[in-house]
């Protein structure tokens, strides 16, 4: 983490103090700071479109920080998105 950052105790009891229409920016938080389940989970969204809108740019770029890190559910959808040409120029 960064200096400055909150630590992870601390976001996770944020979380909790939070309603349930603000776990979007709790989750874009944590991806911001690295967190590659919550980059994977940020790109779900914006692969489905789910709480915000739909943008396969925006999914590419959150399934490729969470893949450069090993998370292979990214790597797999970021596999798929370039098969099907999904957000990316199809190879």
């Amino acid at each position: 983490m960064t200096e400055g950052s909150l630590e992870l105790n601390q976001l996770l009891e944020l979380q909790q103090s939070l309603r349930l229409n603000d776990s979007l920016k709790f989750t874009q938080i944590l991806a911001k700071q690295g967190n590659d389940i919550e980059q994977y989970n940020l790109g779900d969204l914006y692969y489905y479109g789910d709480g915000v809108t739909q943008d396969y740019a925006q999914a590419v770029k959150w399934f490729t920080k969470a893949a450069e890190q090993g998370y292979a559910e990214a790597q797999s959808n970021l596999g798929d998105m370039y098969y099907y040409g999904d957000g990316v120029t199809q190879d």
